[in-house]
């Protein structure tokens, strides 16, 4: 069998376009690859896992599979072989497989898959009861079909099967584009469900087999290897798509550099792992697609594993454990960073693409292949869906697991699952303090550290650190005041109202005096002084006041974690005793000074939506906490590794972090007055850049 004939076949059937160049052409279904020429007498074949296994056994003479990926979702052909029968089978089954893919939105993977458009916005695929076209079955049915059927249905059948993916769709045009640009920008790209859900559990399960060697090769065979499952080699291909059909329909979605790394803007992939429950079986991905750019691809692939709940008990409960992992192109051999999150309780970002947002990553991924991992409790990780059902000593000790060195375990067990031997941390904040539980008990994993604005006081409570952190918030307040006098009456009118009962939030819950304290939290933040500015000057009977009021207050809201464990993050080996109303200083208790991250135990009175965890915040207060640092393995730190430390930070005592740095050798400092404690959202590139200059990637 010849290329011509095989192009002869594949151009007769519906929506199959042909791409790539004249010497390596590709056909494509729905932007999704059927097969591709990688010379004359190889063909690449894209087919499910059970029609590869059955073609292979049935026919060695004509299938073959490279060693690196003999449970890739894919099949090389012969040609010269002959068996025509069997090619014609193989290039059905892919055909039909990719074109269902595409028409069935209502599908498990399609259901989750966005796509990004100019400025940011997300498209999202319609979802399940809405119009199919074609109205075919579902995604989570394609794979679960027989795969012998396809041997016996003719070419002319095949075409009846088709759909005019060219056939203009509802919302295009000028005003569809409009209104698509419009939209709100979703949180995530690309986000998967479970494959067991989806797919159903023996599905999900050979889909994990099937990609798990083209991750493991990925490093060593190139960026080709790793997309070969989703977009088959898009990344060689791009140059000559964007100057064929392709430009007049998608030009405008793929143009864009993403500052600072030479990448182009990409359509959100959607690339998922699903870990078993056994928690140290290694971790088998389930590769579910991919989006080109203009000219190079950013790989996403998202890794989701089984934890133990406690680690002191591996055969108790499991909670998952979810990471997304970005590349940049031919980045696929660098090392591995992995980005620890403020908090407690701070979601990493989803990233954004065009600019590609935050700008940390985009400097990052100079060097790194980078992981942003979802503490337990956040995004999608633990989440924390069944507190309110709980006992208050039931909550207390359900949270007891979510601090530092739980996070610290989790991660290590991640690592293992990928088979990375080592990597580096990048930890902002509270992350810096995971970073440096991870320095105490796990320094062999760790290739360098980089902290941002946290590095914790090791030996010192919270009794230390809070009195240090109210003289700093005390003179952010004056200096608040100092520059904007006009906004002290203002204030002093809402305490009024506070205390009269009548300032209240959109939802009609009151704010309390001691509560209202909480909206200059972000004095230590590089606009937290406008920001409260824009606040104060509103009209407090206005919606955009009350709206601005509850976003401005420091706890509660989507993240309980932040006030449950927020003292337990300074616990090491202690009890935390509502430190911070034990410290109070004279001059905080003036109502015109703000708190920072200070909690009491009228913080969950007076918050609806902390209210239902009082007790549990009691029970906490009084637990005596294990220890996070082990000073003696700090004390004989090898791994390398820089820490910004901000001179006035309003968080993180300056003084405090450089006693630690002092007793941890490896550790270089660079204390700056230049930026505020969230640099490296607001300035990350140069954060990052001149942390990377004192230590570089390794």
């Amino acid at each position: 069998m010849s290329p011509q004939d095989v192009a002869a076949l594949l151009e007769q059937l519906p929506d199959c376009r042909r791409k790539g160049t004249a010497q390596r052409p590709a056909w494509y279904v729905h932007d999704r690859l059927v097969a591709r020429l990688e010379d004359r007498t190889t063909l690449t074949v894209r087919s499910t896992l059970a029609r590869r296994e059955e073609l292979v056994r049935e026919h060695p003479e004509v299938f073959g599979v490279p060693p690196r990926f003999e449970r890739h979702e894919k099949v090389q052909v012969v040609l010269d072989h002959g068996a025509e029968e069997a090619v014609h089978a193989a290039l059905r089954a892919a055909y039909d497989l990719q074109r269902r893919r595409g028409s069935a939105r209502g599908g498990a993977a399609h259901r989750e898959h966005r796509t990004q458009t100019p400025g940011g916005v997300e498209r999202e695929a319609p979802g399940p009861g809405e119009d199919q076209p074609g109205g075919e079955p579902p995604e989570d049915e394609v794979h679960l079909e027989p795969a012998r059927q396809l041997e016996e249905e003719p070419v002319r059948e095949l075409q009846q099967h088709g759909v005019d993916h060219d056939r203009e769709q509802p919302g295009r045009g000028e005003r569809g584009e409009q209104a698509e640009r419009h939209q709100q920008p979703a949180e995530e790209l690309g986000q998967a469900g479970d494959p067991r859900q989806d797919l159903g559990e023996p599905e999900a399960v050979a889909r994990q087999g099937a990609a798990r060697e083209a991750v493991d090769a990925a490093a060593a065979e190139g960026a080709e290897h790793l997309l070969r499952p989703v977009a088959d080699e898009r990344r060689r291909q791009h140059q000559a798509q964007h100057q064929q059909s392709d430009v007049g329909g998608g030009s405008a979605r793929r143009s864009g550099a993403l500052a600072g790394t030479g990448l182009r803007r990409v359509h959100a992939p959607t690339l998922a792992l699903r870990g078993a429950a056994e928690h140290h079986r290694p971790a088998e991905p389930v590769l579910t697609g991919a989006e080109e750019g203009d000219g190079t691809l950013l790989q996403v692939v998202e890794h989701e594993i089984e934890v133990p709940l406690d680690h002191a008990d591996s055969g108790g409960p499991t909670v998952p454990l979810f990471a997304r992992e970005l590349v940049a192109p031919g980045g696929e051999s660098r090392p591995h960073l992995v980005f620890l999150q403020g908090g407690p309780g701070g979601e990493p970002p989803r990233p954004h693409l065009s600019p590609l947002s935050p700008a940390w990553l985009a400097r990052a991924l100079q060097d790194f292949r980078v992981l942003l991992l979802d503490q337990r409790g956040t995004g999608r990780s633990a989440p924390l869906v069944d507190l309110e059902t709980m006992t208050p000593q039931q909550q207390a000790d359900h949270l007891a697991l979510f601090r530092a060195d739980s996070i610290v375990a989790d991660a290590e067990l991640l690592r293992e699952a990928l088979g990375i031997e080592r990597w580096s941390l990048l930890g902002q904040s509270f992350g810096g303090f995971c970073t440096t539980t991870y320095l105490s008990h796990a320094p062999g994993a760790l290739a360098a550290a980089y902290l941002t604005g946290g590095v914790p006081p090791v030996g010192d409570g919270p009794e230390v650190v809070y009195p240090r952190t109210y003289a700093t918030m005390a003179a952010r307040s004056r200096a608040h005041w100092e520059r904007y006098p006009e906004d002290l009456p203002r204030f002093r009118r809402l305490l009024d109202l506070a205390a009269e009962g009548s300032l209240r939030l959109p939802d009609g819950e009151p704010v309390t005096p001691l509560r209202l304290r909480q909206v200059g939290h972000g004095l230590g933040m590089s606009y937290g002084t406008w920001d409260l500015h824009a606040l104060l000057e509103r009209d407090p009977r206005s919606p955009g006041f009350r709206l601005g009021l509850r976003e401005a207050m420091a706890f509660g809201g989507s993240n309980p974690l932040y006030a449950l464990l927020q003292e337990a993050c300074y616990a090491d080996g202690t009890v935390t005793g509502w430190a911070a109303a034990r410290t109070l200083p004279e001059e905080m208790e003036g109502p015109t000074t703000f708190f920072g991250e200070h909690l009491f135990p009228a913080t969950f009175a007076d918050d609806a939506s902390l209210a239902a965890y009082a007790e549990a915040a009691e029970l906490l207060a009084r637990r005596e906490w294990p220890r996070l640092y082990d000073e003696d393995v700090l004390s004989r730190n090898e791994v390398p590794g820089a820490a910004a430390v901000y001179a006035h930070d309003a968080y993180v005592d300056r003084e405090l972090s450089e006693r630690t740095l002092a007793e941890v050798p490896g550790l270089e400092a660079w204390v700056t007055s230049e930026h505020e404690h969230d640099a490296l959202r607001t300035s990350g590139a140069d954060v990052l850049d001149r942390l990377l200059t004192m230590v570089p990637p390794r």
